[in-house]
């Protein structure tokens, strides 16, 4: 999931209904409660997320509202300008309007064979739905020898094993600890820009499914030192398409969903995202030559990401941009 993808398009959702006594928006996810502070901070994320180096990131945000439904230029504009989010009318109970949705996701991601929404999955009573569309292929600043690159056993579970491709690399890195989660951090920065993919990787082979109820504090900042560390993780890409709802709900957002001809609310809310995790990247990390007072035999710890882990993306400036798991390949 992409959590500032999601608070973008909920940021753009507060403004549409300030007016309503549907949710406390602005308190749930975490912005500012004026539109005029909400709008200047997201069009600050936005320019900063153009610039991610040398990896190729892409997005599309769009809100699609049932047709005759009047839409004031003013939010066209706004929605745009400051979110680069579009806003489009459809009939959703017609195959021309599912047609035009899935054309749509299709042109803006790599999936050109899945349509995204399924017949039926509207009615008469949806008035809006929301989309994000993202693809992040990572640029390494610190690249990974395609030479290094062999096939080895990945842990699924404790009884299967799958075969893999699996890179390898020895450099300096920052690495953390947590004895009392029993979990190792590893950071590796982009090429060019403040994002950098952490990884997280539990002691035990099945050990992912519990690090996941304990999201905040896996999430927290930590203590990051930079040891030499002997590292492997798997070659992958993801794509996953995921429904909001449920998960919003529970945060506390239900009456955003509930069907009332005299306010707005959303029906679904809708991600794509795809993640592609292999040796791209700058320059190879280099080790220096002997010297007099270094020991012929370095000591490296050893980060083998061959079992279910979980990692995110993030960025300095913007936040968190993704959160993911790698439970198979």
């Amino acid at each position: 999931v992409s959590p500032i993808s999601l608070q973008t398009n909920l940021a753009l959702v507060s403004i549409l209904t300030k007016d309503q006594p549907v949710i406390e928006l602005s308190k749930l996810i975490h912005i500012p409660e004026k539109d005029s502070d909400i709008l200047k901070l997201f069009q600050l994320i936005t320019q900063k997320l153009e610039n991610t180096g040398e990896s190729n990131f892409a997005k599309a945000h769009k809100i699609y509202i049932k047709s005759g439904v009047e839409i004031p230029k003013a939010l066209i504009d706004r929605a745009a300008q400051y979110f680069n989010i579009e806003i489009d009318q459809v009939n959703f109970v017609e195959k021309s309007g599912i047609s035009k949705i899935n054309k749509w996701v299709s042109e803006n991601t790599y999936d050109q064979k899945n349509d995204m929404i399924l017949p039926n999955s509207f009615d008469t009573s949806t008035q809006s739905i929301l989309i994000s569309l993202l693809y992040f292929k990572i640029s390494w600043e610190n690249r990974f020898s395609v030479r290094n690159t062999m096939s080895k056993k990945f842990y699924v579970s404790n009884s299967e094993t799958k075969e893999t491709p699996m890179m390898t690399i020895n450099g300096k890195f920052k690495y953390a600890y947590d004895k009392d989660l029993k979990v190792q951090y590893i950071e590796l920065p982009c090429q060019g820009s403040d994002i950098a993919m952490t990884i997280i990787l539990p002691d035990e082979l099945d050990g992912l499914s519990n690090l996941e109820l304990k999201i905040e504090k896996i999430l927290a900042e930590q203590p990051f030192y930079e040891p030499n560390v002997a590292l492997q993780i798997p070659k992958f890409t993801t794509m996953n398409t995921v429904v909001l709802n449920e998960a919003l709900k529970n945060l506390g957002l239900q009456k955003m969903f509930e069907s009332d001809e005299n306010q707005f609310n959303i029906s679904n809310v809708y991600q794509k995202l795809i993640i592609e995790v292999d040796e791209d990247g700058g320059h190879f990390i280099t080790r220096s030559g002997k010297k007099a007072n270094k020991p012929m035999v370095e000591i490296f710890i050893d980060f083998n990401a061959n079992h279910p882990f979980m990692y995110c993306l993030k960025s300095l400036s913007s936040g968190i941009l993704f959160v993911g798991r790698f439970v198979s390949p």
